[in-house]
């Protein structure tokens, strides 16, 4: 099989027009390896995912994500190979998000003393930056009321 991708230009005639899209073509596949985690959307069509970490495949439809680990290996290829039409897909990273910033979240009690650590410093800052604009209308206030008598002698 040949592997090849495009970004898609042209509407299909049942939806909207599918701008920043993949087309992954019938009879052909296409392998991602990617840097960092990523995820992987169905936007039109059904695809036939092989992941190099898990032990099963994936069979995507319209709408369908598939998480992709960083460093992993997935290759896909539009479904049923017999009558496959293009696969329109979009390929982002994942946004990073911290579980042990956010107190609504429990952690693993292995987990805690990190999220308690870093909720600490976190409080930390907000003191510093609390006492640091304090200082700033101090000076603000001293240097108005030194010009005002500079401005009486």
């Amino acid at each position: 099989m040949r592997h090849t991708t495009q970004p898609h230009s042209t509407p299909l005639a049942s939806r909207p027009a599918l701008t920043g899209c993949w087309t992954l073509q019938a009879g052909h596949a296409v392998t991602l390896r990617p840097r960092e985690a990523s995820v992987l959307r169905v936007r039109h069509g059904r695809v036939w995912a092989t992941l190099s970490s898990a032990p099963d495949d994936h069979l995507l439809v319209d709408g369908a994500s598939l998480q992709v680990p960083a460093g992993d290996r997935v290759v896909l290829e539009p479904w049923p190979v017999q009558r496959a039409a293009p696969v329109y897909f979009d390929w982002d990273p994942v946004p990073v998000w911290c579980a042990a910033c956010d107190p609504a979240v429990t952690l693993e009690p292995a987990c805690a003393p990190a999220a308690t650590q870093l909720r600490f410093l976190a409080s930390g800052w907000r003191a510093l930056a609390g006492r640091f604009a304090g200082g700033l209308r101090a000076f603000s206030a001293a240097s108005s009321a030194r010009r005002a008598h500079d401005a009486m002698c």
